[in-house]
C-alpha cells in the first residue's frame, strides 16, 4: 500500500498478503513469482537449473555429480555420460610411397 498511490502490485520475485500490506516481501533465495502473482511464500516456485544441475525440491539446484550432465531447467536428476571412441583412418601417397595412419578420440554424448 502506497498511500499516495494506493494498491500497487509486489515485484517480480516478491510477494504480499494484500489489502493494506505496507511493503512486499522477498521470495527465498533460489525462488521467484511472476510480478502481482505471489500473495505468500507458498506462491514462490524454484528459479531454472543451469545446465550442469538438477532440481532438488528441498534444497533447489544442485551440481550434478563429476561424470553425469543435466541439461538445467526443471530437470530433476543428471544422466552418466556416455564415452565413445571415434576412429578414423586416413592414407596419402607422397614420393617416398604409401602412408597409412589412424586417429582415435573419445566422443562424451
Amino acid at each position: 500500500l502506497d498511500e499516495e498511490r494506493g494498491c500497487l502490485q509486489c515485484q517480480k520475485g516478491f510477494y504480499s498478503a494484500g489489502q493494506y500490506a505496507e511493503s512486499c516481501s522477498p521470495c527465498p533465495t533460489g525462488k521467484s513469482v511472476d510480478a502481482g502473482e505471489g500473495t505468500t511464500q507458498e506462491d514462490c516456485t524454484w528459479n531454472p537449473c543451469a545446465a550442469g544441475e538438477h532440481l532438488d525440491e528441498e534444497r533447489g539446484c544442485l551440481q550434478c555429480q563429476k561424470g553425469f550432465y543435466s541439461a538445467g531447467q526443471y530437470a530433476e536428476s543428471c544422466s552418466i555420460l556416455s564415452y565413445w571412441k571415434v576412429c578414423g583412418c586416413w592414407r596419402r601417397n607422397n614420393p617416398r610411397g604409401l602412408y597409412m595412419g589412424s586417429l582415435c578420440w573419445w566422443r562424451i554424448s
